[in-house]
């Protein structure tokens, strides 16, 4: 593990480094040789590397590349770091029966979810689904994934997926009646004073749903979230969609 995994990038070994030690202390102790290991050890074991030096690390024995499929059954949790990351989790997904926390990060697309939500047999036992900034996902991979009734399926985080829409979260309410669907970063949740006259609170809920304590302008969804700038990744720049606001004769359709 650690000879592959420093010739391909010495600065990302550290991972590999403690998991190929892990497995020599183990082995020297147990006096036992590596595929004498338990499978469901080295499985959790592996499951601590990056998704690129577990594929090394399986590359690098034999023994180890002859039992990948198997070991990915005991994988848990995964962090997708790059594109390759997606490719080489894609074509794993069918072992992946133990699954339970996904963070696909930016990578998320449309195609990833068109392939768990039309096979229910895939990633049976997934809880977290989090796509974070996936600008490949639409409202047609959220849709796919209301399909697939997954029975464990307890959150998703399409924070900044511009592609998706309020709207396009409703299929997946209708499936998944108690899961939290968040459309912004937590620290948006909750209660905020307003130093306005008469405007009292206003308070956000995860999926961009509001209320404001006024008499008009006062309920509705955050249709639009963005980061600033690059600059200021912090500040968050937002459109509402009032469902109580009745616009004046003569106002754009789009006020509508």
């Amino acid at each position: 593990v650690d000879t592959v995994t420093r010739q391909q990038n010495p600065k990302q070994s550290r991972g590999a480094e403690i998991v190929g030690r892990t497995l020599h202390i183990y082995c020297l102790h147990a006096k036992m040789k590596l595929h004498g290991l338990p499978e469901n050890l080295l499985g959790e074991i592996l499951g601590y590397l990056p998704l690129d030096e577990r594929i090394k690390a399986c590359m690098a024995r034999r023994i180890l590349w002859k039992m990948r499929e198997s070991l990915d059954r005991y994988l848990s949790h995964v962090q997708l770091n790059s594109s390759v990351h997606t490719m080489l989790f894609i074509s794993s997904l069918r072992a992946l029966c133990n699954m339970v926390d996904l963070n696909m990060r930016f990578y998320g697309n449309d195609d990833f979810l068109s392939q768990i939500g039309n096979n229910e047999m895939l990633m049976p036992l997934l809880a977290r689904l989090s796509m974070v900034s996936s600008v490949e996902v639409t409202d047609y991979g959220l849709l796919c994934l209301s399909k697939n009734p997954f029975r464990k399926l307890e959150s998703i985080d399409i924070t900044f997926c511009h592609k998706t829409s309020y709207a396009g979260t409703f299929p997946l309410r209708d499936a998944y009646p108690n899961m939290i669907i968040r459309r912004q970063p937590e620290w948006m949740d909750g209660q905020f004073v307003t130093p306005f006259d008469n405007d009292g609170a206003h308070t956000y809920w995860c999926d961009g749903t509001f209320l404001f304590e006024r008499d008009q302008q006062s309920c509705g969804h955050v249709c639009s979230l963005h980061k600033w700038s690059s600059a200021s990744p912090d500040h968050i720049r937002n459109k509402l969609q009032y469902c109580d606001f009745v616009p004046p004769a003569g106002w754009p359709s789009w006020t509508r």
